[in-house]
């Protein structure tokens, strides 16, 4: 984190490439491990396979969601984070279970509590991406209504804001040339209607769907996972 991508510091194709080179590691890994029975193996593939699909599916979602002039729902929102980036914690812990040659029952609750983990997670990191601390995101101030992210919190500024402040974040939404000050004013707007406390809470609703799924289980595993949940609703980074 804070620290030049690989498509920023060696170009796209290079970054592309080398995206495609730990994709097709983590199969290799996989299929390559003398440890796991045949069928385990199998099963793992399939799931990866299967949430490498959703992902592309969920980025597909935020292309289509970015070209067009409509400000999407917020159950269309939630349906493209699902794909793009829950899926990834959803098949981590599905993954874990598996290895872990548990019942039928566990590997659908660990599932389910990736699922809500990651819908959680990218809540408040889109949250962070509008009005973090940019000396903590290492990003400039308002950086995610600069480049017009339909994310979340913005969907919540537009439909709540009325009259002048309405406009004020129209005009900034998607507008590179915005300067500091305006952005800050807009960010102050935003934090004046409530935003990032309906965020949390709606991260928190995420959050405890994912306990929930907990519920049957004890010792210090379930404890680590929680404490985890805890720092992706509260975090600040």
């Amino acid at each position: 984190h804070g620290v030049p991508t690989v498509h920023t510091k060696f170009g796209i194709p290079v970054g592309i490439l080398s995206g495609d080179v730990l994709f097709s590691k983590a199969f290799e890994i996989i299929s390559s491990d003398s440890n796991l029975p045949e069928k385990v193996s199998l099963a793992l593939v399939s799931k990866l396979a299967k949430a490498c699909v959703g992902v592309c599916e969920g980025q597909i979602l935020d292309i289509s969601m970015a070209q067009s002039q409509k400000i999407p729902s917020e159950s269309q929102y939630i349906k493209m984070i699902e794909k793009k980036t829950s899926a990834l914690f959803e098949v981590s812990c599905a993954m874990g279970a598996i290895c872990a040659n548990t019942k039928r029952k566990d590997i659908e609750n660990l599932s389910s509590f990736g699922k809500n983990l990651g819908i959680a997670f990218q809540i408040v990191d889109d949250l962070i991406g509008i009005i973090g601390d940019p000396r903590v995101t290492k990003k400039p101030v308002g950086n995610d209504i600069r480049e017009g992210k339909k994310s979340l919190p913005i969907l919540l500024a537009i439909n709540k804001a009325r009259g002048d402040n309405k406009q004020k974040i129209l005009n900034a939404f998607g507008n590179s040339s915005v300067s500091k000050k305006e952005m800050e004013s807009v960010i102050k707007t935003i934090n004046s209607i409530g935003v990032e406390s309906i965020v949390r809470k709606k991260a928190l609703q995420y959050s405890n769907a994912a306990k929930k799924s907990l519920a049957s289980y004890d010792g210090i595993a379930k404890k680590e996972l929680l404490s985890l949940l805890e720092f992706v609703v509260e975090r600040n980074l």
